[in-house]
């Protein structure tokens, strides 16, 4: 019975002793994530401090943005999108000028990711074309005086996530007319599509972007030429 006493002892120790070695090494484990995450939470706070001295810096004064400020700022947005786990199927841009943030985001991705660029026209012209181009398969959908046109049958699934892409937003309209176009014509998920653009002026009658850099209350000057 000492024998059996004993070694009813000894298990009931190693057990306790298991037990204190799992506590320990769980509040390792425990204060390591808690270490990862403040690490986190303060990268993303410096980064949001470097955006808003930015944005005070153009709210001070309308200076034209070099290609350098261009590639910051689409590095900002693209790590939006990863802190937000976004990663599109396909990128839009409303209007041929979009495309060069189109193309410099997609060309940053890690996966390939189609690109469209959709056509712009005013309502007192004609409808988009010229010898050797038909414009017969193209949607037209009226943004105040002016229209945009989406070419139709676009390899868009129900499932894809889109990213729409503008270099600068002064009310929010053009954002709105995409959505709903895409949202109408391919069933898109509303979770799947986000909007994106360097700026956009604040008192918009829409919801801000989903990702941005800069909230300014003016016109701006980008390499490619002034914001509308």
């Amino acid at each position: 019975m000492e024998v059996y006493s004993v070694v009813l002892t000894a298990f009931s120790c190693l057990i306790a002793l298991a037990s204190v070695l799992i506590m320990i090494n769980n509040n390792k484990k425990n204060h390591k994530l808690i270490e990862e995450s403040n690490k986190k939470q303060l990268a993303l706070s410096e980064r949001a401090n470097d955006l808003q001295a930015e944005n005070n810096r153009i709210q001070a004064s309308e200076k034209f943005l070099e290609w350098h400020e261009i590639d910051k700022y689409i590095n900002a947005l693209i790590q939006q999108m990863e802190d937000n786990n976004f990663h599109p199927d396909c990128i839009y841009a409303p209007f041929r000028r979009d495309s060069f943030m189109a193309s410099m985001i997609g060309n940053k991705l890690k996966e390939n990711v189609p690109i469209f660029v959709g056509l712009l026209f005013h309502s007192q012209d004609t409808k988009p074309g010229r010898k050797g181009f038909s414009a017969t398969y193209l949607v037209s959908r009226r943004i105040r005086k002016a229209h945009i046109s989406f070419q139709d049958l676009l390899p868009i699934e129900s499932t894809d996530k889109l990213l729409i892409i503008r270099d600068y937003s002064s009310s929010g309209v053009c954002f709105d007319t995409v959505i709903k176009h895409f949202m109408d014509t391919y069933r898109l998920n509303p979770e799947n599509v986000k909007t994106s653009c360097i700026a956009f002026k604040s008192g918009g009658r829409y919801d801000n972007p989903d990702y941005y850099c800069l909230e300014v209350d003016h016109d701006m000057w980008f390499p490619w030429g002034k914001s509308y």
